[in-house]
């Protein structure tokens, strides 16, 4: 991790972020991810920071990293899915990876914007990834309209109709769990099994085999 006038950068998360938008086979999809990492301001913020304020990953870069391990886990689940298109699944990843972009609007180094404390992340992730959105619904419409519904479907709305939208919110909890998991045995001794870890008013309560 280097810091450099004020902007942290994870060079190992920069490069698997780099990798993983080549692995793309699909072309339009490839372009659109290349073009959200053309835009300086937003991706200046995406790799700078944290995830949460006080949550998981609550560090500098913290959200390059949870979005990182997102897609790579979404990536591999999806993977195992016999019946689901190549193209699908190359969806769910550039969901999962980009499915905190909005964070980039309401959270800042150190505490929440003044537009993060009055609306939710999710309601910019469109708005930031308009542009992309555009240029892919050109070339792609049917890749466009499936990649806007797994950034915006919620479980509240029942049954995702893409059934790899589903590993997209398991890896999202996956990651929470196990960033939680980190904070709070971060500075116990490997022969401590269970940890408890406070955020604000809640308790977690977690174990662990060593």
């Amino acid at each position: 991790m280097k810091i450099k006038h004020g902007i942290c950068y994870d060079f190992d998360s920069l490069y698997q972020l780099f990798e993983l938008i080549e692995t793309l086979s699909v072309i339009p999809l490839r372009m659109f991810a290349r073009e959200v990492l053309m835009d300086k301001p937003l991706m200046t913020a995406f790799v700078n920071i944290p995830a949460s304020k006080r949550h998981h990953h609550s560090f500098p870069g913290g959200l390059l990293m949870h979005s990182l391990e997102c897609a790579l886990m979404t990536q591999q689940t999806v993977g195992s899915l016999i019946d689901v298109s190549i193209k699908e699944k190359e969806v769910a990843v550039t969901a999962a990876l980009f499915h905190d972009v909005g964070k980039v609007k309401t959270l800042g180094s150190t505490q929440h914007t003044s537009t993060g404390r009055l609306i939710d992340h999710e309601q910019f992730t469109l708005m930031l990834l308009a542009d992309p959105l555009n240029t892919l619904q050109e070339y792609w419409k049917e890749g466009a309209e499936t990649l806007q519904y797994l950034l915006t479907w919620t479980e509240k709305q029942g049954v995702c109709r893409f059934v790899s939208g589903n590993a997209i919110k398991m890896t999202d909890r996956l990651s929470t769990s196990a960033s939680l998991r980190n904070m709070a045995f971060k500075d116990k001794p490997d022969y401590f099994h269970f940890a408890e870890l406070s955020i604000g008013s809640n308790k977690h309560y977690l174990n662990r085999l060593n």
